[in-house]
């Protein structure tokens, strides 16, 4: 009889480890801010992973941000900023879970018509779809928060023509005034 319960116990721990990393998903309720109500749910996949997390921080029931997740760090999110139901900001983030693009609907059509682009942490892109048709086509370039260059589409054909550069540092700069014109 010993010998039969030593051969079932691999058996039987494989099981528990399969059965295990097969669990049911599940949903956590959190109180993030500390008000009491449980405002935030983090859902998890089957093998306990954060599959994602949704926040409805002015508790009217609608979602207001989610954030999806991808090998434990977030991967993609969008949020309703305004509290009025629509999405208006979209966010990708890099594997260590930094922004790398933020989109946003500042137009309120559903379409994204601002982008900031990140390297490192810090914004070195800009753009603006100014016709509003989905495609960028005026951009900031910029470099530890200062403006390198600026370039524009400005017949909305998807290509960037014109470009021009930022005054180098301690250039002056004149300004005819209304009578010297």
């Amino acid at each position: 009889m010993n010998k039969s319960i030593i051969f079932l116990s691999p058996i039987i721990a494989f099981w528990i480890a399969i059965s295990t990393a097969w669990a049911e998903p599940s949903v956590v309720e959190k109180d993030m801010d500390g008000d009491g109500r449980k405002e935030t749910k983090v859902y998890y996949k089957k093998n306990n992973q954060i599959d994602k997390i949704i926040k409805d921080p002015n508790g009217d029931g609608k979602p207001d941000e989610t954030v999806y997740f991808k090998n434990d760090a977030p991967d993609h999110g969008e949020s309703d900023t305004d509290f009025d139901g629509t999405i208006e900001t979209w966010t990708s983030y890099d594997a260590e879970g930094s922004a790398t693009v933020i989109a946003m609907d500042k137009h309120k059509d559903g379409k994204p018509d601002y982008w900031r682009v990140y390297k490192s942490g810090k914004v070195y892109k800009r753009e603006w779809d100014r016709n509003f048709d989905g495609k960028q086509d005026f951009r900031l370039l910029e470099e530890n928060g200062r403006l390198i260059e600026k370039q524009y589409d400005d017949n909305f054909d998807g290509k960037f023509e014109k470009t021009i550069k930022a005054p180098g540092k301690g250039t002056v700069l004149k300004v005819k005034t209304v009578n010297e014109q």
